[in-house]
């Protein structure tokens, strides 16, 4: 299972009337997340980053240029030619990665987040990775939200000025593999081509 969504795979997901392809980031899609920078608005970057910061921080760029898909893995979601979203897992000890999420603007609240967040558990748990943790703003609804979505009794601990969420994957993918082949919100996931 060490190959999902390697180049030669991807998964296309239809939301509402648009395709999205989930793949596997390469280092080809810097320059795509770089760009997403002028699709995000100022809350946007704030709520991911913790900081006010006019553009995807260069600190990031630099470390998914040192993604090797086992200690540092990232998926990207795709639209027309454009990055519309990234999620990253990085493992922090055995067993644990932090994931971080970033879904440009006019993609928000369309369930792109959350086939990213899957994608990402799908492919961490053959690699023995079993628990996800999330830092969150405390006034960031929306990524709290989507949290409580995909696990239902998760609850955020206060750590510092954030809420740390532990999420284990076990409860997620079962609950993924159950899901009917269409999703509400007109989701549907299936295999494509490349």
């Amino acid at each position: 299972m060490a190959d999902l969504l390697s180049p030669e795979k991807s998964t296309t997901v239809r939301i509402l009337s648009d395709a999205v392809t989930i793949r596997e980031f390469d280092s080809t899609d810097l320059p795509g997340i770089r760009a997403m920078s002028h699709h995000l608005s100022a809350r946007s970057l704030y709520q991911r980053f913790f900081a006010g910061t006019p553009a995807i921080p260069a600190a990031l760029l630099r470390q998914l240029a040192q993604a090797d898909h086992d200690r540092q893995d990232a998926v990207v979601a795709v639209a027309d030619d454009l990055v519309v979203g990234l999620a990253q897992a990085v493992r922090t000890e055995p067993g644990t990665a932090e994931i971080g999420v970033l879904v440009v603007d006019a993609w928000q609240n369309r369930g792109l987040g959350r086939t990213l967040v899957t994608t990402l558990a799908e492919r961490a748990l053959p690699r023995g990775i079993g628990e996800f943790r999330a830092s969150v703003l405390p006034g960031n609804e929306p990524a709290r939200h989507a949290l409580t979505r995909l696990w239902p009794r998760a609850v955020g601990s206060v750590d510092e000025d954030c809420l740390l969420y532990r999420l284990p994957l076990a409860p997620l993918l079962s609950a993924s593999l159950l899901a009917p082949a269409r999703a509400p919100g007109g989701l549907r996931r299936c295999v494509a081509a490349r």
